[in-house]
């Protein structure tokens, strides 16, 4: 009755303050916000997005909202990996609007006032939608200037630290690798699909990932303490496709991971790809 419509009222006012507090300061962002918080669900939170028939820019306010909100949760909140995991899913501009906005998040992590916490939240964001395959891991770093130097700030690092940290816990040893290969094409997905002709990796592709190999050899030692994961108290999660981006390993297992990967990064593709055909074709080499 009327005690149900004035409990919605309300709920949807204290929304509206939220959103003008969070520099929500358009209608389409606003909408978006809207959308997301008054959601019971991820998938709830979806249609509420599609029913707003957004196009063109108006569209791509979606990406820039989630991430938003997500750097300024007091702690990670799996909800908007799902939500952008959904959205990348739906639609690839979705995915490459986030890319872009992810971009424009790591530069700003370089301003003498960047929250840690929005680093931290940030990172483990990217890191599930590298895991699950919707965002490239060669797109998110071909937008970043000075990775592994004293270019970067500490919440630059702090991201990137966190980020590895999170795919390392999450990724066995063969998708690590798959990862590692895929920055030049070297990947078995892309071979196959190119079995005709290889393309040899650009020269923006190699300083990717020399710049990845750096930066996991100066600040990737060992798994990251909980707290500073999440920015505050452990907490139960209740998404179980988000959860091992938090939970620990083994430190032997995480070492483990990590060698794997730098050695993937280190591999000639020349060698490589003989080291392949070689193997197919039953020689030994």
């Amino acid at each position: 009755g009327a005690a149900v419509v004035s409990g919605a009222a309300k709920r949807e006012e204290a929304l509206r303050t939220l959103a003008g507090k969070q520099r929500m300061s358009t209608d389409v962002r606003r909408s978006v916000f809207m959308a997301m918080m008054s959601s019971a669900s991820c998938e709830d939170a979806f249609e509420g997005i599609e029913k707003l028939g957004l196009r063109g820019a108006a569209a791509r306010e979606v990406s820039r909202v989630l991430i938003d909100c997500c750097g300024q949760e007091a702690s990670f909140n799996p909800f908007y990996a799902q939500l952008a995991g959904r959205l990348c899913e739906a639609n690839r501009q979705h995915a490459f609007t986030m890319q872009l906005c992810f971009w424009d998040a790591v530069k700003a992590l370089a301003a003498a006032d960047a929250a840690p916490r929005r680093a931290s939240n940030l990172a483990r964001l990217a890191a599930y939608l590298l895991a699950t395959a919707r965002l490239p891991l060669l797109g998110l770093l071909k937008g970043v200037e000075g990775l592994g130097t004293s270019q970067q700030s500490e919440a630059q690092k702090l991201f990137f630290a966190v980020c590895l940290d999170a795919l390392i816990k999450s990724l066995p040893p063969e998708k690590l690798k798959g990862l590692a290969l895929r920055l030049v094409g070297l990947d078995d997905a892309t071979l196959e699909r190119e079995r005709s002709e290889y393309r040899p990796p650009s020269d923006e592709a190699i300083a990717a990932r020399n710049a990845l190999a750096l930066f996991l050899h100066a600040h990737v030692k060992a798994p990251l303490p909980l707290a500073l994961l999440i920015g505050g108290p452990k907490r139960k999660e209740k998404h179980s496709s988000t959860a091992t981006l938090v939970g620990g390993i083994e430190p032997r297992e995480f070492k483990k991971r990590l060698k794997i990967l730098k050695k993937w990064l280190a591999v000639d593709p020349e060698m490589h790809l003989f080291e392949r055909e070689s193997r197919r074709r039953g020689v030994m080499v």
